[in-house]
């Protein structure tokens, strides 16, 4: 088994900063969600969330020296993960508390222009909340809750995601290795897909925080890559560890990964995070551009 860790190589774009040069109202979106970028590796989209609650502002950043178009109020819930596909965005919105898999589409000048349902097959375990999707190929997407994952076909005519296959990450297989200890407790962030290969995030929180997320201190995190069973898109079955690795801040009074890009097939790598430096007042959210290392 590979591992290492994931080398963040720089800010490419402070969220935290970007938003209060937009509008004085958008300080109270302090958790960046889900984020993606489109096919040319030129325009971001973003989500980030309202103080806790199910509220969220979509940001559209155009180009690393700008600031962001953005929509704010849009009732997103956890607004937990995106995906590009077609010059339009993808949002899935998780809630664990309330049953929610609508998967809503929004274009680049961030107006909602469908919502989507999720149709799983007949007998398939039912996903009754949906955290993280991904483009795998064509008109297909893998769309998750927890570590159970429906690859979908897309019809924009009827607007839904219909489940063709299904695969799973085995828990008790993954536990030894994806771990901060006893006192931790892993949780699911975004994920991509390259080929038959599906990256996601973790993070770990200490068991006795407070069920509050926003008060749930992260300063751990891997990404995982596992091989997906089979040929997409008819992918099932159990999904493989194949390497994983780890990116910590201790020093931080939070560092959480959120989402994560992967655009021309891996050349480039970035990620979205929840940041807070020590003893700071604000958050400091941002992309940055990374690297895996073995070492």
């Amino acid at each position: 088994m590979v591992n290492g860790t994931i080398k963040v190589q720089k800010s490419i774009y402070n969220i935290t900063e970007n938003l209060a040069k937009a509008g004085e109202d958008y300080s109270e979106y302090t958790s960046v969600q889900g984020y993606t970028i489109n096919d040319t590796n030129t325009a971001s989209f973003l989500a980030v969330r309202k103080n806790n609650s199910e509220m969220a502002a979509l940001a559209y950043i155009t180009n690393l020296n700008s600031t962001p178009k953005v929509n704010p109020d849009r009732r997103l819930w956890h607004a937990n993960d995106c995906a590009f596909y077609k010059n339009n965005y993808f949002i899935v919105m998780g809630s664990q508390k309330d049953p929610v898999t609508d998967i809503k589409c929004f274009n680049h000048s961030l107006e909602r222009i469908a919502t989507y349902s999720y149709i799983p097959m007949s007998g398939e375990t039912q996903l009754n909340y949906i955290s993280c999707i991904a483009h795998l190929t064509g008109d297909y997407f893998v769309v998750g809750a927890g570590l159970v994952y429906s690859i979908c076909r897309i019809n924009e005519t009827a607007k839904t995601f219909n489940s063709v296959s299904q695969f799973i990450i085995d828990n008790d297989k993954i536990t030894p290795y994806l771990t901060r200890g006893a006192n931790y407790h892993r949780t699911g962030q975004g994920i991509w897909c390259i080929g038959n290969m599906l990256y996601k995030l973790f993070s770990y929180y200490i068991k006795s925080d407070s069920e509050d997320d926003s008060k749930k201190i992260i300063k751990h995190n891997d990404l995982a890559i596992f091989q997906m069973p089979g040929v997409a898109p008819y992918i099932s079955g159990e999904a493989s560890l194949t390497r994983y690795y780890s990116c910590d801040r201790p020093t931080k009074d939070s560092f959480e990964l959120k989402s994560l890009a992967f655009p021309d097939n891996g050349t480039t790598f970035y990620i979205a995070a929840n940041v807070k430096e020590a003893n700071a007042t604000k958050q400091k959210d941002s992309i940055y551009s990374a690297a895996l290392s073995s070492s």
